[in-house]
């Protein structure tokens, strides 16, 4: 134990020490308030060396703004917090803001904080937020990493609002994601996915698993679904979405499915107006008259959004009236409904066929006019012609301009020559009105001749 008077005597001055003549009452009080100096002063010092230790660490620990109170019992050394705001910095040194009812350390000096009814925006890029909510949350300070649980909301700066079970946001990496499937609705429609990601730098969304969007108008011009069994993504910059796996879009009075399928947008007074339209692979469009397969598909559109023509590439296939074309390239004029095919164009009919250079299907009159290097080839002749038609109703093949007929070796020019393609019936000419020429070779007759 410390002996006073020695701590006395060893700090005094020493007009203490030799006024011995002095008032010894007012020397006492002298005495004790020297003493209590002298104990007081080494202890407030070592306060304030070590709060000036501390300080710096609690700033670099912490990133909330509150007001600390005493912890409870059970909670002793653990860090708990009321009434808080916690302020993360991204990447892009942009300030993001979570406010909670309360914070507690999961572990004393543990960096990782739970949060009870988290709400707050979080900057998914330099004009856009999200606003989210949750009964629960996680935040670890080192790794600037927040978890929201439990159910929660989701508000974007263009007023889509959306629900999933959890969200995640990575400040470091720039990216917020859930692992639960995420509905979507608000003005410019509605979407349902697996899961997603948003990379807040590169303003890419990511849709992951069965996925379906219904566009409004509002949002397109036009109501439109789009579905995809592996993935979507919109990149926001470029105004361009990417769906892949059985992707699907929808619109009035036409399907595309493709394994891909790709859309630009541009904007144009205030609304989303499709530029670009693609899709590769395995591609099928549906229409109202018939089904057309084919490898790639553009669409074009004219300035009301509306399309103005679809071309489909490589080995093509249509199917129109229950009848099947093929060819390399096929254009689709939805306003006239006619179908311009190119390319080796041929159709078949048991075991006839009809092969021409290019074919233009009309679909009202369900006529196909064929142009250049026309070949109808029935079970026993072939007719060759630069022109054509073929009624698909009626399954009659009518040649014109420059016609050759050949059958068991001969030869025969005409005007016309006309055949059934559903019978297998061929007539040459028109009655007198068209002539006819040809060559009937020897060993011809006499085959005849013996039967």
């Amino acid at each position: 134990m410390f002996d006073l008077r020695q701590l006395d005597y060893l700090f005094a001055s020493d007009s203490i020490k030799k006024d011995f003549g002095a008032d010894r009452k007012v020397l006492r009080q002298q005495k004790r308030f020297t003493r209590l100096i002298k104990i007081a002063f080494p202890a407030i010092a070592a306060a304030l060396i070590g709060l000036l230790a501390v300080l710096p660490t609690l700033q670099e620990r912490t990133d909330f703004l509150s007001q600390a109170i005493k912890p409870k019992a059970q909670e002793l050394e653990k860090l708990h917090i009321e009434n808080t705001k916690i302020f993360i910095t991204d990447k892009n040194n942009r300030v993001n803001r979570l406010n909670a009812r309360t914070v507690d350390e999961t572990e004393p000096k543990s960096q990782v904080l739970k949060i009870k009814k988290p709400d707050g925006r979080l900057l998914v890029a330099d004009d856009k937020w999200v606003d989210i909510k949750a009964p629960t949350g996680f935040y670890n300070q080192e790794k600037k990493f927040a978890t929201l649980q439990d159910g929660v909301s989701i508000v974007y700066s263009d007023g889509m609002k959306a629900t999933t079970k959890k969200f995640f946001y990575d400040a470091n990496a720039g990216k917020i994601y859930g692992n639960d499937p995420i509905s979507a609705w608000g003005k410019y429609g509605k979407l349902n996915s697996q899961k997603f990601d948003y990379l807040t730098t590169a303003e890419v969304l990511t849709l992951y698993g069965k996925t379906n969007i219904d566009a409004s108008k509002e949002m397109l011009g036009d109501d439109i679904k789009i579905a995809a069994a592996d993935t979507v993504k919109f990149y926001s910059k470029e105004q361009r979405l990417v769906a892949k796996g059985d992707a699907l879009v929808v619109r009035e009075g036409m399907t595309v499915k493709g394994d891909e399928i790709t859309a630009l947008f541009e904007e144009k007074n205030g609304k989303k107006k499709l530029k670009d339209f693609m899709a590769d692979n395995n591609v099928v469009v549906y229409s109202e008259n018939g089904t057309a397969f084919g490898d790639k598909l553009k669409a074009f559109f004219s300035s009301d959004n509306k399309i103005d023509r679809v071309e489909l590439m490589g080995n093509v296939r249509t199917e129109f009236d229950k009848k099947i074309v093929y060819a390399q390239t096929a254009l689709y004029y939805p306003d006239t409904k006619i179908v311009e095919m190119r390319g080796n164009v041929e159709t078949k009919v048991d075991n006839r066929q009809i092969r021409a250079d290019k074919g233009f299907y009309y679909q009202e009159q369900q006529v196909i006019k064929m142009e250049g290097n026309i070949e109808l080839v029935t079970e026993d002749a072939k007719v060759l012609a630069q022109k054509g038609t073929y009624d698909t109703k009626t399954g009659i093949a009518k040649m014109y301009d420059k016609v050759v007929i050949l059958k068991d070796g001969n030869k025969m020019n005409s005007d016309y020559a006309e055949t059934n393609l559903n019978t297998g019936v061929s007539k040459i000419g028109n009655g007198n009105k068209k002539r006819v020429s040809g060559v009937i070779y020897e060993n011809t007759i006499k085959k005849k001749q013996h039967k």
